[in-house]
């Protein structure tokens, strides 16, 4: 299942005239399905190579902040793919970025409750490979840290 619609990137694009403008390679005045779902294919790809990290990958039931920036990375993916990008469209790829990041860190929530299923990597406790029960540092625990 995508996380988004032909309809969800046209609304991203601003309309259908904007996206038959990015999609339509063919000049027929129709945005190309396959131009579209690969657009679409690579930002769904893009945002589970960072949400991956923390929850279950492809989301069973994805969270509308999810749709709304997997369109908008999809135009920009489709901007992109005609030289039409302008810095306007590169920052707001960048602040998406900065933002999954956050996501696959445990930084940032999805605002959905419940949450997504976790990762089956995630570890719900913090693990140590120390021996010490003391929890404190010694020196024989830095040897050759440096």
């Amino acid at each position: 299942m995508a996380y988004c619609t032909q309809t969800d990137v046209e609304h991203a694009a601003g309309g259908a005239t904007k996206l038959i403008q990015l999609a339509d390679f063919d000049a027929d005045g129709v945005a190309d399905s396959a131009v579209l779902t690969a657009a679409i294919d690579e930002a769904e790809e893009w945002i589970n190579s960072y949400c991956a990290k923390l929850y279950a990958v492809p989301f069973d039931t994805v969270p509308d902040i999810i749709v709304r920036e997997c369109a908008r990375e999809a135009v920009y993916r489709l901007k992109d793919s005609r030289l039409a990008a302008t810095q306007r469209d590169h920052d707001a790829h960048d602040k998406r970025e900065d933002w999954l990041e956050g996501i696959s860190y445990g930084r940032i929530s999805l605002g959905v409750d419940p949450p997504p299923s976790k990762a089956s990597t995630v570890s719900p406790t913090v693990e140590s490979d120390r021996t010490a029960t003391t929890g404190a540092l010694n020196r024989e625990d830095l040897e050759g840290f440096w």
